[in-house]
């Protein structure tokens, strides 16, 4: 009521994309949704390409033979749908909720690590994401916020009402996610 000291503008587009492909079978279609807060028209034509590679590899796909023990390589939105647990993990809503036992200054990923241990950090902004925000919904200004590092939560995460609840510094809803790579390469683990 006695105006606007921080503001900003955000863009978000989507598109619902929807591609067909057949061979000598049956047709296959997919669907994909495409969001984006900066129109690349190159982005765009990647995804509708990608889209159409996927479509005919799933037309010309035979069964695959029982196998056990094959390895497997998350890419693209699996890789944030596997970090989720991570972020959710960590909230402060799910700690406060006790749907969380996470603790700061606790290991995050269990007792034992087999591989690399999670660098994580949540960004206000990032290049083309439509959940870039510089202030939340509680007026909370957000910053860049390291929660994980070596596996190890170094800082819960939240809105103001569940960060009071708990007694912490509310970091906001910051609904961007950097994960640091690990010690091997994609073609090592190929």
């Amino acid at each position: 009521s006695r105006g606007v000291d921080e503001s900003f503008t955000v863009y978000s587009g989507q598109i619902e994309m929807v591609v067909e492909w057949k061979e000598t079978g049956e047709e296959v279609e997919l669907f994909d949704i495409i969001n984006f807060s900066d129109f690349r028209p190159e982005r765009i034509r990647e995804a509708a390409s990608e889209a159409l590679a996927h479509a005919r590899m799933r037309a010309t796909a035979v069964p695959l033979p029982a196998i056990k023990g094959v390895p497997v390589i998350l890419r693209r939105e699996n890789v944030g749908k596997f970090f989720d647990y991570y972020v959710a993990q960590t909230d402060a809503a799910l700690i406060y909720q006790k749907y969380s036992s996470a603790k700061a200054g606790c290991g995050i990923q269990g007792d034992t690590v087999e591989g690399d241990k999670i660098n994580l950090t949540l960004l206000p902004e990032l290049d083309n994401s439509t959940v870039s925000r510089y202030i939340d919904a509680d007026g909370v200004k957000l910053h860049e916020t390291p929660v994980i590092r070596e596996g190890v939560l170094t800082s819960i995460h939240g809105s103001n009402r569940y960060s009071q609840y708990l007694g912490i510094a509310p970091t906001g809803m910051i609904g961007n996610v950097r994960v640091e790579g690990g010690s091997r390469s994609l073609a090592e683990l190929k």
